[in-house]
């Protein structure tokens, strides 16, 4: 939520928009797509002077040469190096001007990575060059260098610093920042701008996150660049070179090169770094359904027993800014949403082991309780510096004119805690939703400055709302009116008849003052950046806070624009800490920040129902974990256009494989809950309950993404980065080592060419074992169908699904052993409560050790699941095993060995071994 329908033309033109339309044209270093850009040739950049070696690295002074050349602002002429060598793979490379007025974000707000103990000589080197002042960064094991200025100026500036590598002209880079497009970056042609947008999937154009870094592949190995920079911005990679274009703060940038250069242990670097993925809590990991839409709480219920009907497993039911009283946060509209009845509803989901999580925006509406109490704290953000009355920033969201909270004030997170507090006392949810965080606004400037009062004048969005002022999903009221026409009112599940709707009823939101109630400050008036960043609206003052407001302590928004969702999840995550400190909270976040993965989830926003959004939603999972966020994905089968039952049945099916499952749709937009057609419900069902089976081995490499910090979702090249055919893949992807699903994302395909990188593998569903070459094969797909291989020498451990994930965990255990062509495998299972946020030594983690005669389990027992392992099943055996089975040595009565010659396989059923102590399990033995 929400793209508004007056920008959908812009979002469609730039969703269909070919790349040469959207990208800067190959030339000289600062030209932008936009602007004719300011000649940076007659800056002669800087000499270096008294420099310092430390026990880290060194210190050294820049000092300008010639005059100030000012091309997009006032030249620093005084800068502070400072290279610190922090760990054996990371090294800081720190220039700040030496007055230290641009702005450096407080690491309390991002984490900054600082120095740890060395485990040996760094793998990285720095190098300089005197005058003018160039540097270098080398990989040392090879030589090679990953980051070279030689060539380029450095600029620094109070409003633009650019900093410029020289990279091979087909440089293999990944990253750069949010981009909805392929996985990897065109190395030809792009600039992209980073800055947080509220834009409904604009391809190959910035939106909602800002992740400044990117991981780049030399000759089978990885390194990763950082620069730690929260202004917007623009990522340059083309013609040779990769460089950030940034409109002000400090050159803070780090560097990423692990011994071997294995991708895995760069981004294990990285996020170790700037804090590794937030362990989710499992139940996070089953199917959600949302939509924007629900007109009442009768609708959501509705759709909550159509799909019990269908046999669908529903985890959790979300809530859409249906649900608030004028749309003001805090609040739940008295007449469709009583809170009693709703809390009674959130209750029955509770006693099913099932969840409920409503969104939640950051602007306050000027006439709501919870903005009074902000105000009596002074916690939102006011106008620029020169506005001495009316300093408060007023903007234009859903419910009318808003303020926005300043979280870097320090009354702001106890004041948002107290609310969220009170809201969880109205309705007891389970997660919250962060959305139009970037911030939003409807209007540009403080157009709500010197408005009537609140209480009696609020203003409409600028815009028409989607399916009219009085809207139904078309499903529901297609259901309501048979049932009146039958004169059978429409039931719950429980026997209960649904109450009737009141079809003038929406009448009572209809605002005073029309669409737009004030003028906005003239453009002239308006703070304009000097160096245009390619930003997808081109005005920066478009749809978000103007940039020259400010924040507690005099922070600018400029300087603080890109982190404000962040901000707004810490705040949430500071309030989960006081309102459930023992447990793993559920964020989800629109807007987010370089370390934020720490802390929150993300979700892409608000994509279209089209075949290209699709299939950029699976290059998108793989992106993020890049960034270091675990439980990643898009709202299956697209959030604005009509979605077809191809396309959502397509999507559902892949999207069971996503970290994140949720669908979710457009209000004034057709149906797509997955049971509204028979075959998107028969790919969903058959899906879902093959991601429900593999949970428990998602959630060990979840814990592992959350120990190590290596992705728990891969791109291919990540397990195979010296196979250049991985390096342009992005519509399969690996879920931890091992499971490798390739969808169909074409439309009216009924195959789907699979690439099967040099190794073994075994089909999921056949068992049939391919010793791949490194080609790709063709494979039946029919709808519903998701090729799924199982890459051998592994332990796989699955469950028997049940509806919910609640369920599917009290069920009984498989360990599927896929031997590697040496007849070995090894695996891990990790088991704890599935939300403690500090298990201590309450969990359990297992290593298995596999023969094709035998399975050891050794390991840490912290937690005793009351399930046992029930079967076995082995891959790729060659004879048949004789004999019976045997644990610790003794035999199991009852205990069936079968061989199954055709495909090569053993299935060790009856066993029952518990998962509270190590054991060794054999087969084959004559007794």
């Amino acid at each position: 939520m929400h793209v508004n329908p007056k920008f959908w033309a812009l979002a469609v033109a730039l969703a269909t928009a070919p790349l040469s339309v959207l990208s800067a044209p190959v030339g000289t270093e600062d030209i932008n797509v936009r602007v004719n850009t300011r000649d940076t040739s007659a800056c002669k950049g800087y000499s270096v002077n008294n420099v310092r070696k430390t026990d880290r690295g060194l210190t050294a002074k820049l000092s300008m040469i010639g005059t100030p050349c000012n091309v997009y602002g006032k030249d620093r002429t005084e800068l502070d190096l400072v290279v610190e060598y922090q760990a054996r793979d990371r090294l800081s490379v720190h220039i700040r001007d030496s007055v230290q007025e641009n702005y450096f974000v407080p690491p309390s707000i991002v984490r900054r990575p600082t120095f740890e103990s060395m485990s040996g000589p760094s793998n990285l080197n720095f190098s300089y060059t005197v005058s003018p002042f160039t540097f270098k960064v080398t990989r040392v094991e090879d030589g090679e260098v990953i980051f070279d200025t030689t060539r380029f100026r450095f600029v620094y500036e109070d409003s633009y610093i650019s900093v410029t590598s020289e990279v091979p002209k087909n440089a293999v880079v990944y990253g750069g920042s949010e981009v909805v497009g392929p996985l990897r970056r065109d190395a030809r042609n792009t600039t992209m701008a980073i800055f947080a947008t509220d834009v409904g999937n604009p391809i190959e154009m910035n939106q909602y996150g800002s992740h400044p870094m990117y991981t780049e592949l030399r000759h089978g190995k990885a390194h990763a660049v950082y620069l730690r920079n929260t202004v917007p911005m623009d990522f340059i990679l083309r013609d040779g070179i990769a460089g950030f274009r940034a409109l002000g703060g400090t050159a803070d940038l780090f560097f990423f090169a692990p011994p071997g250069g294995n991708p895995n242990d760069v981004v294990a670097s990285y996020t170790k770094a700037v804090g590794t993925p937030m362990m989710p809590a499992y139940w996070t990991l089953g199917f959600h359904q949302c939509r924007w839409g629900y007109y009442n709480l009768a609708n959501v219920k509705w759709v909550y027993d159509r799909y019990r009907e269908a046999d669908i497993p529903l985890e959790t039911v979300w809530g859409d800014i249906d649900f608030m009283d004028k749309y003001r946060a805090f609040t739940v509209d008295p007449d469709r949403y009583p809170a009693a009845d709703y809390q009674d509803f959130i209750s029955s989901l509770h006693a099913s082991h099932q969840h409920y999580i409503p969104i939640l925006d950051p602007g306050m509406s000027t006439n709501s309780t919870p903005y009074t109490r902000g105000l009596a704290k002074n916690v939102y953000i006011h106008r620029a510096p020169e506005y001495k009355t009316d300093p408060l920033y007023i903007g234009h969201v859903w419910p009318g004119y808003v303020a926005y909270p300043d979280w870097m004030h320090p009354n702001t997170t106890e004041w948002w805690t107290g609310e969220v507090e009170r809201f969880r006392e109205l309705i007891a949810f389970d997660g919250l939703w962060l959305d139009m965080q970037e911030p939003a606004t409807f209007c540009v400037g403080s157009c709500g400055t010197g408005a009537p009062d609140p209480a009696k004048f609020q203003p409409n969005p600028p815009f028409d709302f989607p399916g009219g002022q009085l809207y139904y999903p078309p499903d529901f009221a297609e259901a309501y009116n048979k049932s009146l026409q039958a004169g059978k009112p429409l039931m719950y599940s429980d026997g209960k008849p649904l109450p009737p709707l009141k079809p003038d009823f929406d009448k009572r939101e209809m605002r005073v003052i029309g669409k737009r109630a004030y003028k906005p400050r003239p453009a002239e008036d308006q703070w304009v950046p000097k160096y245009a960043i390619n930003h997808v609206y081109g005005d920066v003052q478009s749809k978000t806070v103007q940039l020259n407001a400010t924040q507690f302590g005099g922070v600018a928004m400029i300087d603080s624009h890109n982190i404000y969702g962040h901000m707004e999840a810490l705040a949430t995550t500071a309030a989960y800490r006081r309102l459930t400190p023992n447990k793993r909270h559920f964020t989800l976040s629109r807007s987010t920040f370089a370390s934020g993965g720490n802390t929150t989830f993300h979700w892409t926003g608000d994509n279209g129902a089209t075949w290209p959004h699709f299939q950029y939603s699976l290059a998108a999972i793989q992106q993020f974990q890049l960034f270091g966020f675990s439980l990643i994905g898009s709202d299956l089968c697209g959030f604005w256009d009509e979605t077809t039952e191809e396309l959502c049945g397509r999507w559902m099916a892949a999207g069971s494989y996503f970290p994140f499952m949720r669908n979710h749709n457009m209000r004034g937009m057709k149906s797509q809950e997955a049971y509204v057609w028979d075959s998107v419900a028969n790919a969903t069902r058959t899906n879902v309950r093959i991601r429900y089976s593999l949970l428990p081995y998602m959630y060990t490499h979840l814990q592992k993404s959350n120990e190590v910090g290596v992705p728990a979702w891969k791109a291919l090249f990540m397990e195979f980065p010296t196979d250049t055919k991985t390096y342009d893949i992005d519509q399969q992807f690996l879920i931890g080592d091992g499971v490798l699903v390739s969808p169909v994302t074409t439309q009216n395909a009924t195959t789907v060419a699979v690439y099967l990188p040099k190794t073994r593998w075994y089909d999921y569903y056949t068992h049939k074992a391919t010793d791949s070459e490194g080609k790709t094969v063709t494979l039946p797909a029919p709808m519903g169908h998701v090729p799924i291989h199982l890459r051998g020498g592994r332990v796989y451990t699955t469950q028997t699904p049940g509806y919910t994930t609640y369920e599917s965990r009290q069920n009984p255990y498989t360990l599927t052993i896929a031997l590697s062509p040496a007849r070995t495998a090894t695996g891990t299972l990790y088991i704890d409560d599935g939300e403690s946020l500090n298990p201590g030594s309450q969990f359990t983690k297992i290593a298995f050790t596999a023969t094709p005669t035998s399975l050891t389990a050794t390991g840490h027992f912290g937690y005793v699941p009351h399930n046992t392992v029930q079967t076995i099943v082995v891959l790729g055996v060659t004879s048949a095993p004789r004999g019976g089975v045997r644990v610790n040595g003794q035999k199991v009565a009852g205990a069936k060995v079968e061989f199954d010659a055709k495909v090569g396989k053993v299935t060790v059923s009856g066993v029952s071994v518990g998962l509270n102590k190590g054991w060794k399990v054999e087969w084959g033995y004559a007794y």
